[in-house]
């Protein structure tokens, strides 16, 4: 086991590796369970709101906006799109 309690041979580096900004090391692992997750909020996202009718949409969000709800599940729900559509050609 390497620095920051990741193996050699299942880390991939990002980043510059200068001094002001060192590499992070993030398993692979890792960024698979992160794909599966972002895979999975994506598809409710698809079920819930892609497939719905302009009236349950607006429903969804007036519910949303009352319960104060919109203000973490919006951008959660974008950045699970973003990181689910990363390089992966989709037909819905």
């Amino acid at each position: 086991m390497g620095p920051l309690g990741v193996y050699a041979g299942e880390a991939t580096s990002c980043g510059t590796g200068s001094p002001h900004n060192p590499k992070m090391f993030v398993s692979n692992k890792t960024k698979n369970r992160v794909k599966r997750i972002a895979n999975g909020i994506d598809e409710i996202t698809v079920a819930i709101w892609d497939e719905s009718r302009l009236v349950v949409k607006v429903g969804i969000l007036i519910l949303l906006i009352i319960t104060g709800s919109a203000i973490p599940l919006i951008p959660i729900a974008l950045l699970a799109r973003y990181i689910a559509d990363a390089g992966v050609d989709k037909q819905y």
